[in-house]
């Protein structure tokens, strides 16, 4: 009589299986023509993929960037930043929407949206050694694919001579970000004056509750003793009354002047609501000034050395990769799938040692 050990396989006392290499290939064996099938279906997949892609021409424009006249050659963590910036540039709306408009590529046959096409059909390359720039555009049309990629260069580079501040402007953005700066300041001086009389109130009324409480307990032992019983106590306990009604009514008086000082319930939320956006626009107007005093001290000569011409020949569809990696996915799939049929099927006698 046989058990069946097939499913309790994680307890510790099991004995081992007996499904090393030879098994599987066995089984790889077993199931070949499927492992096949399913290989070649793998295969005009990934053939199917590659035939359905569409052909695209890949234009190229180069843009070199050289320190301005009158300038010395920057660091290089300072060109590279330049050339980095410059590059985000390129991909922006601000620049290829007016291209894209320009050649009808956001009407039929095209309709190209002007994000998915920067996202997908546009990319800049950072040339090694040199601050230099190249633009790659990938479309239908050859010709119309060099026409994009001088249009977006041109339009990169005429963008650059706009973001290029005068004097006083830079004045301006100075004077904005230290407006901001003292508002925020006084701001934060204001809010924590408003915590300190919070603070303040709540101690007062502690400091209210107590002596009320002390005031209680001296009244309710002038009443259990008699005038006759310690009339030197007596005494006693009616000072310690009055001036415990002196000092309530001293530190009710505070309390109303601290009632007058302190806002209003919902108030200290409001101001740290306006402390928030007031400290967001300084952050956003001191970054401002530092890209313009930095825009005003990297003064670059932007040249397009190499214009996009069209290109003679369009890019691989990629059908090599494609179909490698459908034979692959097809054929270590199915093994995969073999090896775990066979485990599960074959019977446990034949798989478990002896005890």
């Amino acid at each position: 009589m046989t058990r069946d050990l097939r499913f309790p396989l994680d307890r510790p006392s099991m004995p081992s299986l007996r499904f090393g290499p030879w098994e599987t290939l066995a089984a790889v064996r077993q199931h070949l023509r499927l492992i096949g099938a399913v290989t070649l279906a793998g295969l005009a997949v990934g053939l199917f993929i590659s035939w359905r892609s569409p052909v695209q021409y890949e234009a190229v424009a180069t843009v070199l960037l050289v320190p301005a006249k009158g300038r010395l050659q920057p660091a290089l963590q300072v060109q590279a930043a330049s050339v980095s910036r410059f590059g985000v540039l390129v991909k922006s709306s601000k620049v290829i929407e007016p291209v894209v408009r320009a050649n009808s590529l956001d009407r039929s046959p095209y309709s190209l949206d002007v994000r998915a096409f920067a996202a997908r059909q546009v990319w800049v390359e950072e040339v090694k050694g040199i601050t230099a720039l190249k633009v790659h555009v990938a479309l239908g049309d050859p010709t119309l694919a060099a026409t994009v990629a001088n249009g977006i260069v041109q339009g990169a580079v005429a963008a650059t001579q706009q973001l290029l501040l005068a004097p006083d402007q830079l004045l301006a953005l100075r004077e904005k970000a230290l407006a901001l700066q003292a508002e925020v300041s006084g701001l934060k001086e204001k809010i924590e004056s408003t915590q300190r009389h919070l603070h303040d109130s709540e101690t007062l009324e502690l400091l209210l509750d107590a002596e009320h409480s002390r005031l209680q307990s001296i009244k309710a032992e002038i009443r259990r003793r008699a005038p006759q019983d310690t009339p030197a106590l007596n005494a006693a306990l009616e000072s310690q009354a009055v001036a415990s009604q002196a000092a309530i009514a001293a530190l009710e008086r505070r309390r109303a002047e601290l009632a007058k000082a302190t806002p209003r319930d919902g108030m200290l939320a409001a101001e740290q609501n306006v402390l928030a956006e007031r400290s967001a626009d300084m952050d956003r107007a001191q970054k401002d000034l530092r890209d313009a005093e930095l825009s005003l001290g990297e003064r670059w000569d932007y040249q397009i050395v190499d214009r996009a011409v069209p290109p003679p020949q369009p890019v691989s569809r990629g059908t090599t990769a494609n179909a490698v990696a459908g034979v692959l996915a097809g054929c270590l799939f199915t093994a995969f799938g073999a090896v775990l049929f066979e485990l599960v099927r074959i019977p446990s006698t034949t798989r478990i040692e002896p005890t």
